[in-house]
């Protein structure tokens, strides 16, 4: 009926058992996975899964202060800046730096930041910085897998990297040896007495004898011998300069100058000091390579050779000083006697003796000193060439102009104070190089005179103004920034198309005032901002003198005027109200007000009479902490103190209980005193003299010296720099909470 078909059964029953084994591991499996030991091993998996998977994610974000809890974040800024300490030696340590080594740490943490986003934008095809950030900004990954990751791994692997990049970046420098030398001419007065002896002999009728005999009588006279000797006392002191040949910039070629200070005095009275440059020296070498030795050249006269000693380790570099020499000049005038020596007629055997020569006084003729100094530093070659080669290595297809503007503008927004390096979510300042400030603690002395007679005028605070510029334009008269409505100019960025019409305005209101309505003139900026920010009051609803300006309500009640001032007041109330300010409250207000906060909180603080001071009564900050464009190296530099307008020989005072570490001549620095109290250390430079002496306690008002403009100074100033544990920070962050 039906065949047998045996190959076919075979096929089957190898189906049915095969469906039977998988069945039974299915089954086994399950059972596995139910048991203890199965949990176990699946969760173990999962975790396996999760970490690589968060790693990854971690990789690819590139965020520090995403991974990172605030309390992590601020160990690890100071630690890099403790590895980059480490890194120079004891570069960061050693008086004289250059201040470009200030910003070591800031480098590291800016290039690792860089190093972590290269990879997340195609940086290659953008237009511009802001391009990039915006890009980078979009990118940046908030996935709850991150947050895996315990804080203890990511700030370990984190530190690593930047240690690594650290050596990498690590500075190459090298120490000179040369000499300072300050010859002195003194006017030394003179005295002593000296006593005339002589014999007198007269004819003496003697009535007994009825002869005329000779009588012979001893006698003495003594005067006051007066007499001036100029002398010239020649020290010559064994220094060493510290000169910086490659942090993250190269440096071919550099010059260095030899300053002379030369200052007359009359009747012991100091007068202006005359500095030149009597020599200029060049030093030709290999950045790539430590240097120990090499002939210095006077640029004056290229075939006379002066060899100095360079060290590249100064621990190791004699520090015992050799003693100083002098020599003396000496020009003796004729002598003069009081009285004149006048010896009677007839006296003879004259002779004299000489008491004991005594000083009467001492009067400073002239003081010169010819130091050694990095004044004139002069890079010759190609800037950065450091940071393009790294960039190179790490990734060859780069835009290297544009990766430097990353990495150049995160160093900058890490000295600025942004702390978590959030950088990419800010507003770049595009007007740094016409002349505005990266940081500023304090208003600028050449602006708040403008912004004081403002607040007479309109009554909004000078520092609420201050704060308002520098929210627009970073206090740069020039800025120029385009907008939908034409162009924003000057410090307060007044629109210009409405600028003539508000001088008009202003003219009206203020007839008694004088402005010249040039749009360029800051005071004129100034006041027609002011102008501009008033009528936002107005048309916003408020009376700036019903403001709580002396508590704290102000911050919100300025929120609508701020709104107004910013979008326009028709702008404001149509986009904004709505909201309840939101967008002005999260995009223009925080900063301006968190600035206006600090400009409040110090003025009330330096007109404080209970807080110590460096100099007695105001403090005119003409420079304050943070970045600026260096007066005499044109660039942009760390400032890293404040600078205080002062007049000749203005008194200096210690600020708090300490030590003196150092009293001397320091490169750049001039004559300066540093005190040392705890981890805080007080720099006050360019002094005309020092009162006190390494190694004596002063008090806290103690008067330490005069001001003076020596080292590398334009004018008359005190130079107060406050650093902890070595790092300087704002001393006007310091100053009212010292004991």
């Amino acid at each position: 009926m039906y065949g047998f078909d045996r190959q076919k059964t075979k096929q089957v029953a190898k189906q049915v058992a095969k469906a039977y084994v998988k069945q039974k591991a299915k089954s086994a499996l399950i059972k596995f996975l139910m048991s203890k030991p199965g949990l176990i091993i699946a969760g173990v998996l999962l975790l396996i899964l999760l970490i690589l998977g968060s790693i990854q994610a971690f990789i690819e974000a590139g965020e520090i202060s995403n991974r990172l809890d605030d309390e992590h974040n601020q160990k690890l800024q100071k630690d890099v800046i403790d590895i980059a300490r480490e890194k120079s030696g004891t570069l960061l340590d050693y008086y004289g730096t250059d201040e470009d080594l200030a910003l070591n740490a800031a480098w590291i943490l800016s290039y690792y930041k860089y190093l972590q986003f290269m990879n997340k934008a195609d940086i290659v095809d953008a237009k511009d910085f802001d391009e990039v950030a915006k890009e980078m900004a979009k990118q940046g990954i908030k996935s709850a897998v991150n947050q895996i990751l315990p804080q203890w791994y990511i700030y370990r692997k984190v530190k690593g990297e930047l240690a690594d990049l650290a050596e990498r970046m690590k500075p190459r420098f090298l120490y000179i040896k040369t000499e300072r030398k300050t010859i002195t001419t003194k006017l030394l007065h003179y005295s002593m007495p000296r006593t005339y002896s002589y014999t007198v002999s007269r004819e003496v009728y003697n009535s007994e004898t009825g002869k005329y005999e000779t009588q012979t009588e001893n006698k003495s006279q003594t005067v006051t011998v007066k007499w001036t000797e100029k002398i010239e006392i020649t020290e010559t002191q064994p220094i060493w300069l510290i000169v910086a040949a490659d942090t993250i910039k190269q440096r071919y070629t550099f010059s260095y100058d030899i300053n002379e200070y030369k200052r007359t005095y009359q009747n012991n009275t100091p007068q202006k000091t005359q500095k030149t440059k009597s020599q200029d020296l060049k030093l030709n070498f290999d950045p790539k390579r430590f240097i120990e030795k090499k002939d210095c050249l006077h640029a004056s006269d290229p075939g006379i050779k002066s060899t100095f000693e360079l060290k590249t380790n100064f621990d190791k570099a004699e520090k015992d000083l050799e003693p100083s020499t002098s020599s003396k000049t000496v020009e003796t005038s004729p002598q003069t006697e009081e009285p004149p020596f006048s010896p009677e007629s007839g006296a003879t055997n004259v002779t004299s003796t000489n008491g004991e020569k005594k000083l009467d006084k001492e009067e400073i003729l002239q003081v010169v000193e010819t130091v050694p100094e990095l004044s004139g530093q002069n890079p010759v070659g190609k800037e950065y060439e450091r940071l393009e080669e790294m960039i190179k290595e790490d990734n060859p297809n780069e835009d290297i102009e544009l990766a430097k503007s990353m990495i150049i503008n995160t160093a900058t927004s890490f000295m600025k104070g942004t702390k978590d390096m959030s950088w990419v979510f800010s507003q770049i300042n595009d007007y740094m190089n016409a002349g505005g400030y990266v940081n500023c603690s304090y208003i600028p002395a050449q602006f708040l005179p403008m912004f004081k007679e403002a607040e007479k005028l309109m009554g909004i605070p000078y520092w609420f103004l201050a704060a308002v510029s520098y929210r627009e334009s970073s206090f740069n008269p020039n800025a120029k920034v385009q907008n939908y409505e034409g162009y924003a100019v000057g410090i307060m960025q007044v629109q210009q198309k409405y600028w003539n019409s508000r001088v008009e305005a202003f003219k009206n209101a203020f007839p008694d005032v004088t402005i010249t309505g040039d749009i360029t003139n800051p005071r004129d900026q100034i006041l027609i901002g002011t102008w501009t920010l008033y009528n936002a009051f107005k048309g916003m609803g408020i009376d700036p003198k019903t403001v709580d300006w002396q508590g704290d309500k102000w911050k919100e009640q300025t929120i609508p005027a701020l709104a107004g001032y910013w979008m326009g007041i028709s702008g404001a109330k149509k986009n904004d109200v709505p909201n309840n300010y939101a967008k002005t409250r999260s995009e223009y207000a925080p900063s301006l007000i968190a600035q206006a906060q600090l400009y409040k909180s110090i003025g009330e603080m330096l007109a404080n009479p209970e807080i110590a001071k460096p100099v007695a009564g105001e403090m005119n900050i003409t420079s304050p902490f943070g970045m600026r464009y260096h007066p005499i190296y044109h660039t942009w530099k760390m400032h890293t103190g404040i600078d205080i307008a002062t007049t000749y020989g203005q008194p200096v005072f210690a600020v708090k209980d300490a030590v003196v570490k150092y009293a001397g001549w320091m490169s750049g620095y001039g004559k300066v005193i540093v005190l040392q109290a705890g981890n805080y250390e007080f720099y006050y430079a360019h002094l005309a003299e020092i009162n006190v002496q390494q190694g004596q306690i002063v008090k806290k008002g103690d008067v330490l010296g005069g001001a003076d403009s020596t080292g590398n100074s334009t004018g008359n100033h005190l130079h107060f720099e406050i650093r902890i544990n070595g790092t300087p920070v704002d001393p006007l962050s310091i100053l009212g909470n010292l004991q």
